[in-house]
C-alpha cells in the first residue's frame, strides 16, 4: 500500500484550483428574510445565488430551504430556475397542465378557513445540476400559484399574522455547492 504525505497542494496554473473529484470547491449561499407574498400564475423570483464553476465538468448541488404558507383552493408552487431554465421537480404528464412542470414544491393549506391560516410549511430538496460551464451562473427559486386563488401565497410568514406569537415570521435559503467531477 502506497501513501501520500503533502503538507501543501499548489495549483499548477494560477486560478484554475486544485480540482480533487468528488469534492466540494466553493459554496455560495443567500438567505432572505423579505415577507414576500405572490398570486396569479406568474412566477415571481424569491431568492437567488450566483456561483462561477472553475471547471465545466463540475457538478452544482442546488438545495433550496423555503418556508411558504398558502391557504386557497389552488395550490403555491415553488420551482427553481438555472438563468431563464426551470430545472429539477417534477415532469409533466397527461393528467396535469404544461404549467405544472417542474415543481419543487407543490404546498396547499387543508382549510379555507382565512381566520386561522397561521401555519407555515418548511420545505427543503436539493438537486445536483450539470451547467457545463465556467461563465457565472444564477440559481433562482420562485413562487407562483396554480390557479386565480382569492387569497396570496406568502414565504417566511403565514397568510395571517394579526400579531400573535404563533404567527412569527420565518428565514428561506438558497444554497449552491461546486463538486469536482
Amino acid at each position: 500500500m502506497s501513501q501520500l504525505y503533502v503538507n501543501t497542494i499548489t495549483e499548477k496554473t494560477s486560478g484554475n484550483g486544485v480540482i480533487i473529484p468528488g469534492h466540494s470547491i466553493q459554496t455560495v449561499q443567500t438567505r432572505t428574510t423579505t415577507l414576500t407574498s405572490f398570486s396569479g400564475t406568474s412566477d415571481v423570483d424569491i431568492m437567488a445565488v450566483t456561483i462561477t464553476p472553475k471547471s465545466a465538468t463540475s457538478k452544482i448541488l442546488v438545495t433550496i430551504d423555503i418556508g411558504v404558507s398558502h391557504q386557497d383552493s389552488f395550490s403555491a408552487l415553488v420551482k427553481c430556475k438555472r438563468g431563464s431554465t426551470f430545472i429539477g421537480g417534477g415532469v409533466v404528464n397527461s393528467d396535469f397542465a404544461s404549467t405544472l412542470a417542474n415543481i419543487w414544491f407543490n404546498i396547499r393549506s387543508q382549510s379555507t378557513d382565512n381566520t386561522n391560516a397561521y401555519a407555515i410549511t418548511p420545505a427543503s430538496k436539493s438537486f445536483l445540476d450539470s451547467p457545463n460551464t465556467t461563465s457565472a451562473t444564477t440559481y433562482t427559486c420562485t413562487a407562483s400559484q396554480s390557479g386565480a386563488a382569492s387569497n396570496a401565497g406568502r414565504v417566511n410568514r403565514p397568510v395571517t399574522a394579526n400579531n400573535n406569537a404563533y404567527a412569527s415570521s420565518v428565514d428561506s435559503i438558497i444554497t449552491v455547492t461546486e463538486i469536482a467531477q
